[in-house]
């Protein structure tokens, strides 16, 4: 049943084969938020290996990207073999090498992502069973190299939080005031900014002042203004804001149409729209731009 540890033990009373299941529970709405990604591991119950089984061999491909910057995806994948008539596997035991759980699934690929790439490099293991619940001997893939760290919390899909009945309470443009860009006119791509909301449940009696269930990037459900510091005249004629975007968000980037003869600070702020709550509180962010060194006069 239901439990706040992630360790359970349980006595089977007839021995046999059985499949363990799991599934994260947000114990906030227990009866709607059941994980659709359950884990699963074959156990066996007082069950001897065959006479004569053999172990089976395990095998291990690593894929990544190699520019290796962190978040990085892995696929981590086996033609493991078994080759004793009739048995086959049923468990891969997946170790990505990074100080996570390690994974314990039917399948046999595994989609890792690596976060912290301070320690890196890592090398992924494999052990795979059979039907008799006998083991192969660990074997190791490619070592993974990961660079940087990913910053937290990780960006997912815009819709995510919406599942979950989460209602918009207050947004940042990131890179923070804290961590101000400053760059040349003219610089390619340009300056990158997000947008991260912060969510609190969305009940009958949650209000923004209890306490954020999470966190998401919102950049493309933002309007953008660019003003020089201290008023409220758009820099048309010097700078805008473009939105790029991929499968899952939209990023901002600077685009500049002239040149600034002194560096120019400009305040970058937002309006929150559809879905989202339009009354969040975006707190802006500065930009300063720099007179181009390597334009032509």
């Amino acid at each position: 049943g239901p439990q706040a540890s992630p360790l359970a033990s349980h006595a089977y009373a007839t021995a046999g084969q059985y499949t363990a299941t799991v599934r994260l529970v947000d114990a906030a709405f227990p009866a709607q938020f059941l994980s659709q990604n359950a884990g699963a591991v074959r156990v066996l119950a007082g069950v001897s290996p065959a006479p004569g089984n053999t172990a089976p061999v395990a095998d291990l491909n690593v894929t990544f990207d190699s520019a290796g910057k962190a978040p990085l995806t892995a696929t981590l994948s086996s033609s493991s073999t078994d080759s004793d008539g009739g048995d086959s596997l049923t468990v891969y035991e997946f170790d990505p090498g990074d100080g996570t759980p390690v994974i314990r699934q039917t399948s046999s690929v595994l989609v890792h992502q690596y976060l912290d790439g301070t320690a890196s490099p890592f090398t992924p293991t494999l052990r795979v069973y059979d039907e008799s619940g006998v083991a192969s001997t660990p074997v190791s893939g490619s070592a993974v190299t990961v660079n940087g760290v990913s910053p937290t919390p990780l960006r997912s899909n815009v819709l995510g939080l919406r599942a979950r009945k989460g209602t918009l309470c207050s947004a940042e443009i990131l890179p923070p005031l804290a961590a101000a860009t400053t760059e040349a006119a003219f610089s390619f791509p340009g300056a990158r900014f997000d947008v991260m909301g912060a969510f609190v449940a969305d009940t009958d009696t949650d209000t923004c002042s209890d306490p954020v269930i999470g966190t998401q990037l919102i950049t493309r459900n933002v309007t953008f203004n660019v003003y020089p510091a201290g008023t409220d005249d758009e820099v048309s004629d010097i700078v805008g804001v473009r939105l790029t975007s991929d499968d899952f968000q939209s990023t901002g980037h600077v685009l500049y149409s002239n040149d600034v003869a002194v560096d120019t600070v400009l305040d970058v702020t937002g309006v929150v729209g559809p879905p989202f709550n339009e009354d969040a509180v975006v707190t802006p962010t500065t930009l300063t731009v720099t007179p181009c060194t390597t334009c032509t006069p």
